[in-house]
């Protein structure tokens, strides 16, 4: 019985130097993915900051708006053959409205400035996982487009209950099933002037997405917003 006290405490003092352990591998490797987010961003005569100077989080964008506990780290910013943009490692919290239960989601994202003059309604272009009748954010109304190939690989969401011609057309319909086999992002919204692109979503923590996506991103945000009005009057 006078061992029972003693094998708590070591159990107890295991469980906090294994914490500490953690804590201490995972700032490391929080570091070490900034330091060459930086180097990336110094290459490209990009800006660097390890939070969000920009308050991308606090924005109006839809995926910005999802869950709580909104974080943007390892932001990069600069122009990009002429789009002027801010990407981050993207982290927000989503519960399921049913207890406690919640799940922390990781997108790497890049939000560009288009011309002020388009005014655009908030609309989302996610690609499909599996069927979904419900809406992807409170206020944005799921709609067909009626061609079976595009409404078969992708959910638009708009405001106001009608898809904007000058978002959804032939030619961005066309653009985006062809991006299918080259491209990893996700998802596209417009809103105002402005573009968001992201990554799919990931469960796991993790702080290295965007230097995995960045490039992916750029060419994805130009692509779009070269086909949202006729070339040259975006920028």
């Amino acid at each position: 019985m006078t061992d029972q006290p003693l094998v708590a405490i070591v159990a107890v003092a295991g469980v906090v130097i294994f914490t500490i352990i953690q804590f201490v591998r995972l700032a490391r490797q929080r570091q070490g993915v900034r330091e060459s987010v930086q180097q990336f961003a110094q290459r490209n005569a990009f800006e660097f900051a390890p939070s969000d100077p920009y308050s991308l989080a606090g924005s109006d964008l839809p995926l910005m708006r999802r869950g709580g506990g909104q974080q943007c780290t390892n932001v990069v910013a600069g122009l990009w053959q002429g789009v002027q943009f801010v990407a981050a490692d993207y982290r927000y919290v989503e519960r399921d409205g049913r207890g406690p239960a919640h799940w922390h989601k990781f997108h790497a994202v890049l939000v560009a400035w288009l011309d002020p003059r388009l005014q655009l309604p908030p609309t989302v272009i996610t690609r499909r996982v599996v069927p979904a009748a419900g809406g992807d954010h409170v206020g944005l109304r799921p709609l067909l487009i009626g061609w079976e190939p595009f409404d078969r690989r992708f959910q638009v969401e708009v405001a106001g209950g009608q898809i904007p011609g000058g978002v959804v057309h032939q030619a961005m319909v066309t653009y985006l099933l062809d991006s299918l086999a080259t491209t990893t992002v996700f998802r596209w919204e417009v809103s105002g002037s402005r573009l968001l692109v992201a990554s799919a979503p990931r469960n796991q923590p993790t702080e290295d997405m965007l230097l995995e996506h960045i490039e992916d991103l750029l060419a994805a945000a130009k692509g779009f917003a070269e086909r949202l009005a006729p070339v040259g009057s975006w920028r």
